[in-house]
């Protein structure tokens, strides 16, 4: 008790105060009758009040379980002068709440209160209740503390878990004992340390949530917030890694590896574009270097692998068709329709058809659809231009060959050929045979020419045939599967 009789020194400001208080201290540091060390607790708790330690940061709302005794929230309320107190008491408890408010000392200050039963027992229903009544009035979490010192230990933990995981800060009154009593002028408030916060368990937990579904935007979002309460220094760096690699699936879910630069573009903007060199600077000199295994290796290496190819292959011009480009665009749609949103996988499985023709026309001489050369196309099949126009009007349904290639075009021309995917595009658009007609469905779409939204049936008739058409364009099965399977994103392990 030497420590307790120094602070009196420093706390207890008048003589005759500071000579009852260390009179009555010395008398419960030799008794060791309980009655009596309780008899003294009670002469004491005037002065207790009188003399307790200010904590020192503002607090606008105070938030305390209440048992069976007041005196510790009392001290609480004395030590942090809150605004606003919420007082969380049992029917059993609740008198002791009265009690905390109306003690002169704790009138003084003028706080205003508020009651909110809980239940002894349950922890669940009290986190609910928490979240119901007490989460909407905490704004700005930093200057509310939770005190969960008074009250049965069940109260404490559902307490002590709200506090945590809504990030609000936690304090409690440590008091020294002597057979189970305090011993008065030892109680301190003390701040306790968020476990989450130190580690960022439930955000990282989050964070591969959000990554695995594609949000990539919240998981960028959740590490800002784990950088800025995160204290572990090795998380700290972790999440560095984390950023990173968000930022590159990101932007490659944004299609950034084919930007066309119009006009003089900078170093960076051409270096943020080579997803490929970013990907593979991160997975081998950063990652590798400090152990972290944020994906399967294997998939960052094929995944690697075939950014390269889009490196490789890209060109500064509008329109890109190649068939690495074809399947990352049928990748996206993938994800598009895993996130359920089939008008946006629909929307890109319609690109897909439009590339799929485009690159077969290259086949065929035909470079690029918006500046159709006709007549390198009628050399490559062996015919004339004139004969091209006339058996281009036939198929067309009367209509002459335009200034440029639209996707029905395109299969009109392909039909002249010996390519197959005009063939599954005519089945695609043929009322007779298919009754879905999911080309008029896809039309009549709110991201085409209508409202209608598509539904999870029509996007798989869609994505079927579109799948069909890549094979056909890629060469083979085989490497069509190879192709999807390293354009396909990994899981976030952490």
């Amino acid at each position: 008790m030497n420590r307790i009789y120094q602070e009196i020194e420093k706390k207890v400001s008048n003589e005759s105060d500071r000579l009852f208080v260390s009179e009555k201290l010395q008398a419960f540091k030799e008794s060791s009758d309980v009655g009596e060390l309780n008899c003294i607790g009670k002469d004491l708790f005037p002065y207790e009040k009188k003399y307790m330690k200010l904590y020192g940061k503002e607090c606008d709302i105070l938030i305390t379980t209440v048992g069976m005794r007041e005196a510790p929230i009392i001290f609480s309320f004395l030590a942090l002068r809150p605004k606003k107190g919420i007082l969380l008491h049992t029917p059993q408890s609740e008198k002791t709440a009265d009690k905390v408010i109306n003690d002169h000392n704790i009138v003084s200050l003028g706080i205003k209160f508020e009651k909110v039963g809980i239940d002894e027992i349950d922890a669940a229903k009290n986190f609910q209740i928490l979240k119901d009544q007490v989460l909407s009035k905490v704004k700005n979490k930093e200057s509310v503390f939770v005190d969960p010192t008074g009250g049965r230990k069940v109260m404490g933990v559902s307490v002590a878990t709200f506090a945590f995981f809504y990030r609000i800060p936690m304090v409690y009154l440590h008091a020294e004992e002597k057979m189970s009593i305090p011993i008065p002028f030892s109680g301190t408030i003390r701040e306790i340390a968020n476990p989450y916060e130190c580690y960022g368990d439930i955000e990282l937990s989050m964070l591969k949530r959000h990554f695995d579904r594609y949000d990539f935007d919240a998981a960028l979002e959740l590490c800002g917030k784990l950088e800025a309460t995160v204290n572990d220094p090795i998380l700290s760096l972790k999440l560095q890694k984390i950023v990173k690699l968000i930022e590159i699936y990101r932007d490659w879910d944004a299609f950034l590896h084919s930007t066309h630069f119009q006009g003089v573009s900078s170093k960076e903007e051409e270096a943020r574009t080579k997803l490929a060199d970013r990907l593979e600077n991160l997975h081998r000199k950063e990652l590798k270097r400090f152990g972290y295994k944020l994906a399967n290796e294997k998939t960052m290496e094929n995944n690697i692998e075939f950014l390269k190819k889009l490196q490789e292959c890209w060109v500064n011009k509008k329109n890109i068709c190649d068939p690495y480009r074809l399947v990352d665009l049928y990748a996206n749609a993938r994800r598009r329709a895993e996130q359920k949103k089939f008008d946006d996988a629909t929307a890109r499985l319609y690109r897909c058809l439009e590339m799929c023709s485009s690159i077969e026309l290259q086949k065929f001489g035909m470079k690029d659809p918006n500046q159709p050369d006709y007549a390198s196309f009628a050399q490559h099949i062996d015919i004339d231009l004139a004969t091209l126009s006339q058996r281009f009007k036939v198929a067309a349904e009367n209509y002459d060959l335009p200034d440029k290639l639209g996707l029905k075009a395109q299969m009109t021309l392909l039909s002249l050929t010996s390519s197959k995917i005009p063939v599954i595009y005519k089945a695609m658009d043929n009322q007779d045979k298919n009754k879905d007609n999911v080309m008029e469905k896809r039309n009549r779409s709110i991201l085409a020419h209508g409202t209608n939204p598509i539904v999870a049936e029509d996007y798989k008739i869609l994505d079927s045939s579109t799948w069909s058409m890549i094979l056909e364009v890629v060469g083979s099965k085989d490497k069509a599967k190879d192709l999807i399977n390293k354009a396909t994103f990994p899981e976030m392990m952490i």
